[in-house]
């Protein structure tokens, strides 16, 4: 996962975007369509939380706002995300820029980024976002969290 997330580029509005979304499903196993659904209303930036209500269960879900997560995400709305009245976090960066549609997966953006870090899947494997859900991607792999908090006005 360090490979995949290192070939992101992040000087551009879309790279902003995509490594804000592979890396919160690597960090926190978060489901695609939880992870499209999020609002901006669903960052507790002072509890340090992304709170939602799941779409496969319909049960409330608490995750942990983890200090990369939150700067990355911090860096997207502020320097990646397009003007837009949308409500959710994540929105398409070709117009119209609102959320991203019912049937897509995402699988583009894990794809594009696999092929960048010249990782060859073998046959038969999970190849789209859902196949980070299981990844384990921690600490322990080059991350680490630091003790202050984030500090944040609403945007």
């Amino acid at each position: 996962m360090k490979r995949v997330l290192a070939c992101v580029d992040r000087g551009n509005p879309t790279g902003k975007r995509d490594y804000a979304i592979l890396l919160t499903v690597a960090r926190l196993g978060m489901r695609v369509q939880d992870l499209k659904d999020i609002k901006l209303s669903n960052l507790k930036w002072d509890a340090r939380k992304i709170e939602i209500v799941q779409h496969k269960t319909k049960q409330a879900a608490s995750y942990p706002l983890l200090d990369d997560i939150g700067w990355a995400i911090i860096d997207y709305l502020k320097n990646g995300r397009p003007q837009t009245t949308s409500p959710h976090l994540f929105v398409r960066h070709n117009a119209p820029f609102e959320a991203f549609g019912t049937h897509a997966n995402l699988h583009n953006i894990i794809t594009k980024y696999t092929r960048l870090a010249g990782i060859e899947l073998p046959s038969g494997s999970k190849r789209g976002m859902h196949s980070l859900r299981h990844t384990g991607y921690s600490d322990n792999e080059g991350f680490s969290q630091t003790a202050h908090h984030l500090q944040v006005t609403a945007l």
